[in-house]
């Protein structure tokens, strides 16, 4: 989901033009209410062109990428806890992870940094493992647990269905935590812990 990025209504002008400061997230909005033709050339115009400053074509790009972001990111950048220049690196593909992880309550700047570091100054955080094991879980429980007759005997006693039980106590441990709110890996946590459960009952 992402935020409302159409203009700010003329009440909203006014306020962010009679304010001591804007933050990043109004700065963006401004910036794309000036840019695209219609804010016309009223006192209204002038007094936001000038809460909004002046500046170079790439900080005024990476400005409007900003409102291109996932609401997540966008409040983030909104409240100061992303810089212009960390929103400004953040891929497409990689937008929409981030958002996830900020809403389950992770420290925006600490998510972002992941992702924006070289490659080989990546850490790859627990969450990062998590969510393969739920992917891979969830996309091939199904069929095993369909076909569970199917499944050999030595399959069923060897080391991998150990595992699959050391996962599923380690799923029990996490869905026992408090939760701050229901989010999209919780949801899976849950699927892939009664995926497994089907399985072991072979």
């Amino acid at each position: 989901m992402r935020i409302n990025t159409d203009h700010p209504n003329r009440a909203e002008l006014e306020r962010l033009a009679a304010s001591s400061s804007l933050n990043p997230l109004d700065r963006a909005k401004c910036l794309r209410w000036l840019g695209d033709g219609r804010a016309g050339n009223d006192d209204l115009h002038d007094a936001i062109a000038s809460r909004v400053g002046t500046m170079d074509r790439a900080t005024r790009l990476r400005y409007l990428r900003a409102l291109k972001m996932p609401a997540e990111i966008q409040q983030a950048f909104g409240r100061g806890e992303l810089g212009l220049v960390q929103v400004g690196r953040i891929r497409e593909e990689q937008a929409d992870v981030i958002a996830s992880r900020i809403e389950d309550g992770e420290a925006p700047a600490d998510v972002v940094a992941e992702y924006i570091r070289p490659p080989e100054l990546r850490r790859k955080s627990p969450n990062d493992s998590l969510e393969a094991i739920l992917d891979s879980i969830i996309a091939n429980m199904p069929l095993v647990a369909e076909h569970r007759d199917l499944v050999l005997p030595f399959t069923i006693g060897s080391p991998k269905i150990a595992k699959l039980k050391k996962f599923m106590k380690l799923a029990e441990q996490l869905l026992a935590r408090p939760q701050v709110r229901e989010s999209k890996m919780l949801r899976e946590l849950r699927q892939a812990h009664a995926a497994s459960q089907k399985v072991c009952a072979v």
